[in-house]
């Protein structure tokens, strides 16, 4: 059988040849698909794996932050000044640490496993403050509060607790942590400050002297103790509130208002003076103010401390003294006879008026210049001494003596001396007369 010119032997070969040259491209191009496809697969896995181990390393990372972070929470809780103490939904300690076995004296092992109150309850509190406490801490709320309680040696210490419930992801309570601070050191300080405070309050209303305690650049009373209400004239309902400028001396305010700005700004900031202040009643008292920073450590604060001491006795002695020395003073100038104080050391005239100088022709400069010795001439200085001596025994003495003048001219003189011991030092003090004219004319009397 001939075919296209092809027998059908050779066409069969040519068709079988063709067939096989179709599958062969059928199984490459099968083959390249599936190549391809693998390698998508491969690249999509490569993918996977490598997000995969990204993740896995970022899970690592953050388990190990997070690991670290446990470490140093445990650490911090561990090293904590503060006692603290974990535990359970029952109140069942879990963890404890190293300050609470300090402030209890019971070790960790003692007491993991142990209600608290099986360890420190004192007794010093009732039923219904425990029944309180965990009547709150499980109703999810923190509980804050004071107490005491019992170490493990039967001591008791006072301390400060908070009490705070831990809540899992769902929201159940399933812990409660509890911090809690020794108090005694701080009740001793306050007990401290109290009787500090009470004592200062005792000095404050008992002191002899008049305290005010102010405030603010106006000086506006705070307190005021008993004293000052006396010496004032006025009730502590009558001061409080008010200033120390509105009680004051009209003729004062001013050199006052300038002290106590100098006070204020000043360091150190205090200051004293003389002043007046107006009574009720419109009288005046004298007082010696100290003022001084309340706190001087405090250079905000502007609480000042006055202390008031009544001088007004003795303002009125220094006026009556001022008086009697100046109508001695006037009697002193005016007296027509010669009147010395002399130093009986040196026997130079101290003061002398003007009819002493007078008397015998000098001018004052010139007499201040001289002594007793100088202007004597009845007696020896050897004499002179021993006049001194007398005088000191008996505390005063009369006799005449004769002076002599600038012009060289002798005088008789009456002498009435008196030996003063004053504060400082000893003096006399001499009236001299001139009886001169009166001898002369005694003289020329007949026998």
């Amino acid at each position: 059988l001939v075919i296209a010119g092809f027998s059908v032997f050779e066409f069969r070969r040519w068709r079988e040849a063709e067939t096989e040259t179709t599958s062969q491209h059928q199984r490459q191009r099968a083959s390249e698909l599936l190549r391809d496809e693998l390698e998508v697969r491969v690249q999509q896995r490569t993918t996977e794996l490598r997000e995969s181990n990204a993740a896995l390393r970022r899970e690592g990372e953050e388990r190990a932050r997070a690991e670290s972070a446990l470490r140093l929470q445990s650490a911090a809780l561990s090293a904590a000044a503060n006692a603290i103490v974990i535990t359970d939904r029952e109140g069942i300690i879990v963890w404890v640490n190293a300050a609470f076995s300090t402030l209890t004296g019971y070790p960790f092992a003692e007491a993991v496993g142990k209600n608290p109150r099986e360890l420190v309850k004192s007794g010093r509190q009732e039923r219904d403050f425990y029944e309180n406490l965990w009547q709150t801490i499980t109703s999810g709320r923190v509980w804050h509060g004071e107490l005491v309680n019992r170490r493990k040696d039967g001591s008791f210490y006072p301390e400060e607790q908070t009490i705070t419930p831990l809540r899992d992801a769902t929201g159940v309570i399933t812990h409660f942590i509890a911090i809690k601070q020794d108090l005694t050191e701080r009740h001793a300080a306050e007990f401290t400050m109290q009787a500090n405070r009470r004592r200062f309050q005792a000095v404050f209303e008992q002191a002899a002297v008049g305290i005010v305690i102010a405030e603010g650049e106006d000086w506006r009373i705070v307190d005021v103790n008993r004293r000052f209400c006396e010496i004032v004239g006025r009730t502590a309902a009558e001061l409080i509130h008010r200033t120390l400028a509105s009680i004051t001396h009209p003729d004062d305010i001013l050199h006052d208002r300038d002290q106590l700005e100098q006070g204020t700004r000043g360091d150190p900031r205090h200051f004293s003076r003389e002043k007046r202040y107006l009574k009720k009643d419109g009288s005046q008292v004298w007082v010696k103010a100290f003022v001084a920073a309340l706190d001087p450590t405090d250079s905000a604060s502007t609480l000042r401390i006055g202390v008031f001491e009544d001088i007004t006795e003795r303002k009125q002695m220094e006026a009556a003294q001022r008086e009697t020395e100046a109508r001695y003073r006037l009697l002193f100038e005016q007296s027509p006879d010669g009147i010395v104080v002399i130093d009986p050391e040196t026997m130079r005239f101290l003061e002398f008026n003007e009819a002493a100088h007078r008397q015998l022709g000098y001018s004052r400069e010139e007499f201040a210049g001289l002594s007793l010795f100088e202007i004597d001439t009845a007696f020896t200085p050897a004499e002179i001494s021993e006049g001194i001596a007398r005088v000191i025994r008996t505390g005063r003495g009369d006799f005449e003596t004769r002076h002599r003048t600038r012009q060289g001219e002798c005088r008789e003189i009456q002498v009435a001396e008196q030996y003063v011991g004053l504060a400082r030092r000893q003096i006399y003090h001499c009236v001299g007369l001139d009886v001169t004219d009166r001898t002369n004319a005694d003289r020329q009397l007949p026998a």
